[in-house]
């Protein structure tokens, strides 16, 4: 589809508490100047090819000239990022992928739905709900920025090139090992999409990141025990501004 700007955006305010059956509480600040980024404290190499990673984002600074990296891989042949020019939505693993529409609003959320499929020849991707046009380059095979990579670590807002992203993520999802699809997260409701409790399991290298408590931000709530190490990030950087809920 097009340009996602405002009229695709979820507001936090959407009715409040009788609108969303589900509650985001907070989120978490990741700042591009402060450097700020989780790096994974596990090893990802469960043998899967298939993964589903859902995320809501919101915006922070807008700029062009570098990439704004949303998760990367240490190894650094993997990762999902705004492109150089903020056009695009991107993932460069061992091939490119790419769909349209740039999420330039500072003031609404975003839910980005990423599926790799095991046959790693198909990428899904979902926008607010919508499914959304993705373009493959290159040759070879896809893999996860997780699993299938052995000794290298999964970062959530940096790549391996030190390139930052500016904004705020909230309830950080993935699910390794599975196709899941935009509904397993969220659902429509008087035409806007909001998030759902995901009720499935989460595979060997799944996590399910809800930054409560402000004191260790990359806690793991899935029950795996796959905690993230926050960097550059004080208790200052859990912040009560969430899809569900305005600060």
């Amino acid at each position: 589809m097009g340009i996602l700007q405002n009229e695709n955006a979820i507001p936090s305010a959407s009715g409040g508490a009788g609108f969303y059956s589900h509650q985001i509480e907070q989120s978490c600040r990741f700042d591009s100047g402060s450097s700020s980024f989780l790096e994974a404290g596990f090893d990802g190499n469960s043998g899967q090819t298939a993964y589903t990673i859902s995320f809501w984002i919101k915006r922070g600074n807008l700029f062009t000239g570098n990439d704004q990296v949303i998760m990367g891989n240490s190894g650094g042949w993997a990762n999902w990022h705004f492109d150089n020019t903020d056009s695009n939505l991107e993932g460069v693993n061992q091939r490119g992928q790419s769909t349209p529409g740039a999420l330039r609003d500072t003031g609404g959320w975003y839910n980005i739905i990423i599926n790799q499929t095991a046959t790693q020849d198909t990428v899904n991707i979902w926008i607010n709900g919508v499914s959304q046009t993705v373009t493959s380059s290159g040759s070879g095979n896809f893999y996860t920025p997780l699993t299938n990579v052995s000794s290298a670590k999964l970062w959530l807002g940096k790549n391996s090139s030190s390139t930052y992203f500016d904004g705020y993520m909230a309830e950080v999802i993935l699910v390794d090992g599975s196709n899941k699809i935009n509904t397993d997260f969220g659902e429509f409701k008087n035409s806007i999409w909001k998030p759902i409790e995901y009720s499935g399991s989460f595979g060997t290298d799944g996590f399910h990141l809800k930054f409560q408590d402000a004191n260790a931000l990359g806690d793991d709530s899935s029950g795996n025990n796959n905690d993230f190490t926050a960097n550059n990030m004080g208790a200052d950087h859990q912040v009560l501004d969430s899809p569900t809920f305005g600060s």
